[in-house]
């Protein structure tokens, strides 16, 4: 945790053995992306922003990556798709069992 200069605290995950120069740049890139969105939306009732992070290349296989409160990282979003995914299989083979025993499908084979 770092204090700024203005009082704030800011949390950073300290990320090893990846290469965050392109992390940073994509970063600078979204920066430019919202001020043309700024300059473009000007007069509109909405607006589109890129949130971004600052990220700090310590090294060429370490870094600083600023924590973002509230925001939902990709593997949990995947990790509850999969989990829904596994809980519409489970119930499509109990919907199949309870048509098998109570239609009698077993009579039908036999």
């Amino acid at each position: 945790m770092f204090v700024g200069s203005n009082g704030h605290r800011y949390q950073y995950l300290l990320k090893g053995l990846e290469d965050l120069h392109l992390d940073e740049r994509i970063m600078q890139l979204l920066s430019i992306i919202n001020v043309m969105f700024t300059k473009i939306n000007r007069n509109e009732p909405w607006s589109y922003e890129a949130r971004n992070y600052t990220v700090i290349p310590l090294a060429s296989r370490s870094g600083l990556i600023q924590w973002v409160e509230g925001a939902t990282p990709l593997f949990t979003l995947y990790k509850r798709w999969q989990q829904r995914q596994a809980t519409a299989q489970t119930w499509k083979a109990q919907v199949c069992l309870e048509f098998i025993f109570k239609t009698k499908f077993w009579d039908i084979l036999f």
